[in-house]
């Protein structure tokens, strides 16, 4: 009878730091998706886009694909990371990029 009460308490445990966890990473996710909401409120081209609508999806680049869409070396990339041109969602040491942020990229070069 111990025995499963044991069990049950290690369970219980275990539940309760996965739900933390999970927790503590949708928090991140939302105070990403409200950075995103905010700089898309800010930025020159005023596209609406909320990603807490019904039906929104955002669609994010990593650090090659933002490379590669704008034929950029890795030098380069990470020069325009350190001056600030290119601002990344930093996800662990990963770098994310909105679609609609590289789009604007290429669209302010295209002016040039």
């Amino acid at each position: 009878m111990k025995s499963t009460n044991q069990e049950s308490e290690i369970y219980r445990k275990t539940l309760i730091k996965i739900y933390g966890q999970m927790s503590r990473r949708l928090n991140v996710m939302e105070e990403i998706l409200k950075q995103l909401a905010i700089r898309n409120k800010s930025s020159e081209d005023k596209e609406a886009f909320d990603p807490f609508e019904e039906g929104a999806t955002m669609e994010l680049l990593d650090a090659n694909d933002v490379m590669k869409i704008l034929k950029i070396s890795q030098s380069t990339y990470y020069r325009l990371v350190k001056t600030g041109v290119l601002k990344p969602i930093v996800i662990g040491r990963r770098h994310y990029y909105s679609k609609q942020q590289v789009e604007g990229m290429l669209k302010s070069r295209m002016k040039r």
